[in-house]
């Protein structure tokens, strides 16, 4: 990759970790937070600046008191009670359960017949019993949940940026109140810890709450210049299987769009 950049005339560096773990993570984010910023040197000496520009004072500070706080509005989940031993027997409670349920199939949309099923393992257990069944939509599955979906986003669209907030406010505190059963479902299917399957289960909440509070915010600072695109497709990572869904679908849904 290297080679090729360097023979396509870009600059290109290659950053090999040595030594421990944590103090070579914090190195390599320090150089790429230094080597991708907008106003950092080395960026800036990439677009040709001239000395005088690269060795000029910063410039001043901005006034904060005059710029809103991000999220204004917007107030973040509390965080999981692992020194509460109710908490805690209400979570190991919830994993029990999680672990003797039964394989869940996910269901097609209706009147669509499955391609076949894939059987998925947690990959804290590879050799165990699947933890869920796949079905498996194929093209024609998949094109008949695209068409339900631009059925259905105009009147969602037509909610209105206060309507679909509700909606998602509402959403944020049934996920809340069933915490323990997620974050369960999280140990179990993903092999994640149980404080990073409850951090899931927090920052989906936030989620949900704090694109609700931008939508209203953006709605009310630029009323129609703020419209829905349509139907959005959501392809997140594997990694954070709870949140990051929970995060790019609610997004596009409190703009208007459907997912």
């Amino acid at each position: 990759m290297s080679r090729a950049l360097a023979a396509q005339g870009w600059p290109a560096r290659d950053y090999v970790p040595v030594g421990e773990l944590l103090p070579g993570m914090a190195y390599l984010v320090r150089r790429i937070l230094e080597n991708s910023s907008q106003a950092g040197f080395l960026m800036r000496s990439r677009q040709q600046a001239s000395a005088e520009e690269l060795l000029a004072p910063p410039a001043a500070t901005p006034d904060l008191s005059a710029v809103a706080p991000d999220g204004a509005g917007f107030e973040r989940a509390p965080a999981a009670r692992w020194s509460d031993d109710d908490f805690r027997a209400a979570f190991d409670a919830a994993l029990d359960g999680a672990r003797i349920a039964p394989a869940v199939h996910l269901v097609l949309p209706a009147g669509v017949e499955s391609d076949g099923t894939a059987e998925l393992h947690s990959p804290s257990d590879p050799d165990g019993a699947p933890v869920t069944i796949v079905e498996i939509a194929g093209a024609r599955g998949a094109a008949v949940a695209v068409g339900r979906a631009h059925a259905a986003q105009p009147g969602w669209g037509g909610l209105g940026a206060a309507g679909r907030a509700a909606v998602l406010r509402r959403a944020a505190d049934l996920l809340l109140a069933r915490g323990h059963e997620f974050a369960a479902t999280v140990v179990r299917e993903g092999g994640r810890d149980r404080a990073g399957a409850w951090a899931e289960v927090e920052e989906a909440v936030d989620f949900l709450r704090f694109y609700a509070a931008e939508a209203e915010r953006l709605t009310a600072a630029f009323g129609d210049r703020i419209r829905p695109r349509g139907v959005v497709a959501v392809i997140p990572p594997w990694n954070f299987s709870l949140a990051i869904p929970c995060g790019m679908v609610s997004a596009a849904l409190a703009a208007g769009n459907a997912a």
